[in-house]
């Protein structure tokens, strides 16, 4: 089946509201080098395609390093996401990937705490690491998650509705028509629609944000 025109989802979202306006952005944890340096062809490929903002896993410091200072250098803005573990110590984990973006030289927007790997832990200690990470962190933070794995594993706490929420729903819709209040957000930051898409012949999602 033809690929949906993602690019002008977003453009037509973005004629619909003058405020927010909309941008699309790409995320990726890939490790497997050279095969995944980042190109100035795949940043061509991506900003091609609407492209403005980048998300790089924080799962792996050399290909990391490498992946940001690529998309810094092309002027795109740059943040990172850590997977998290939750049986590891949360400071550590985040301390890693700040280390990841010192060592790359360039700013980093946000650190976006993923959360979605599945737990035995009941809902308060949940909180708590998640309160341990977010404290851990010297650059600004976020959530991402996805509504259901939010009510099961975090009893739909609101205690982090203050921080931006990045919430997975591939649904292929470069908009926010979909979104139902959860966890005590009322507007997402950004939002990931669509999984494993070949860009810049490498595999990323994708995600509208609110520019």
């Amino acid at each position: 089946p033809r690929r949906p025109d993602y690019a002008a989802q977003a453009v037509q979202a973005k004629k619909k509201s003058v405020r927010p306006a909309y941008g699309l952005a790409v995320d990726f944890s890939q490790w497997n080098m050279p095969a995944d340096v980042i190109t100035p062809e795949r940043i061509a490929a991506w900003k091609g395609a609407g492209v403005s903002k980048v998300i790089v896993g924080a799962g792996y410091h050399d290909p990391a390093v490498q992946q940001i200072r690529a998309c810094a250098e092309a002027d795109l803005v740059v943040e990172m996401y850590r997977f998290l573990f939750w049986g590891e110590p949360m400071e550590k984990q985040v301390e890693y990937a700040l280390s990841i973006a010192a060592d790359s030289g360039c700013k980093i927007d946000r650190l976006w705490l993923d959360c979605e790997d599945a737990v035995i832990w009941e809902a308060e200690e949940m909180w708590a690491k998640l309160i341990d990470a977010k404290s851990a962190s010297t650059v600004p933070v976020g959530i991402y998650t996805r509504r259901s794995w939010w009510e099961r594993f975090m009893a739909s706490t609101d205690i982090f509705r203050d921080l931006p929420l990045w919430y997975a729903h591939y649904d292929q819709i470069a908009n926010f028509s979909d979104f139902e209040p959860f966890g005590g957000w009322l507007t997402p930051a950004m939002k990931q629609f669509a999984e494993n898409v070949t860009l810049g012949d490498m595999a990323i999602d994708l995600n509208v944000f609110r520019a």
